[in-house]
């Protein structure tokens, strides 16, 4: 296992900020996400009404343009939970804030902009304002904007990634490396399964560019920890005496494995890879996916 340094939860240290020349911080909320928002605005040219196109540019310019955050404008179930964590950062810009939060809320004002909840909250400050929300957001049509209410705004993304030769190029030559069911191969897949994380829809020249080429022993020198091992014989001692065998069949099975689902694409494919070899060769009894 991995040795690295811990820190008191009671005195973490300070967060890396948005505002940090240099960092992948910066450069998600410079570069990664300008270009994320436009794609949304041109995956969805002709087809999002004009006021979701408003509301979308507006928050790219908000961002690009280094303005105040503004808070939500919500009456979904979770907007009091976001208007509490939002507060301390009143009056901040994107690149005053902690990186975590800044990258969770600017997601979560890209679902409101794009009418996944609806445009109830908007509609009601555009008739105070005469056209607008309070946050300077114009508002859908009501009938225009229901169109969206549920409807990712990356659909047309994933959907076409997952169309890509290259996506299922790397699902084959995962499967590739793990024939049996010997901790190998699972160590395999556990490696595979992490570097899937880099090909989200924010990084999608991973996906294109990876095809086949996932090399897993070059990427073990970039991890910071690695905890391999201890996973493997974590899950191997909760298959008994009777699954240590490692060939092709299934034997004694292990508890229940839960995997914390981030993105869709090529990273959910080979969370899906991963899934499957563990239910087939035994190494979990059940699989609980959390999305």
């Amino acid at each position: 296992m991995t040795e690295y340094t811990k820190f008191d939860p009671a005195n973490p240290p300070s967060p890396l900020m948005t505002g940090e020349p240099g960092s992948f911080a910066h450069f998600t909320m410079t570069t990664r996400f300008p270009v994320i928002l436009q794609n949304v605005l041109d995956d969805h040219a002709g087809q999002y009404p004009a006021g979701i196109v408003a509301a979308l540019q507006n928050l790219y310019d908000e961002l690009t343009q280094d303005q105040p955050v503004r808070s939500l404008e919500t009456t979904a179930p979770d907007g009091p939970a976001w208007a509490e964590a939002w507060r301390p950062y009143h009056g901040r810009t994107w690149l005053d804030l902690p990186w975590y939060f800044a990258e969770a809320f600017i997601y979560r004002r890209l679902v409101e902009a794009a009418g996944y909840f609806g445009t109830e909250q908007g509609r009601r400050g555009a008739e105070e304002q005469g056209g607008q929300s309070s946050s300077g957001q114009p508002s859908a049509n009501n009938s225009e904007g229901k169109k969206w209410i549920g409807v990712d705004p990356f659909l047309p993304r994933k959907q076409a990634e997952l169309d890509s030769e290259a996506t299922w190029a790397v699902a084959a030559v995962a499967l590739s490396h793990a024939p049996d069911g010997s901790a190998e191969s699972l160590a395999a897949l556990l490696h595979h399964c992490l570097w899937g994380n880099r090909a989200d829809l924010s990084y999608t020249k991973v996906a294109e560019l990876a095809g086949g080429k996932i090399l897993v022993a070059s990427e073990q020198a970039n991890l910071l920890v690695d905890d391999t091992e201890a996973v493997v014989e974590y899950l191997q001692g909760g298959r008994g005496a009777e699954g240590q065998g490692g060939g092709g069949q299934r034997s004694a099975v292990g508890g229940r494995v839960d995997f914390l689902c981030d993105n869709a694409g090529t990273e959910l494919l080979m969370d899906l890879v991963l899934v499957d070899f563990l239910l087939r060769f035994g190494w979990a009894e059940r699989i609980t996916m959390h999305v």
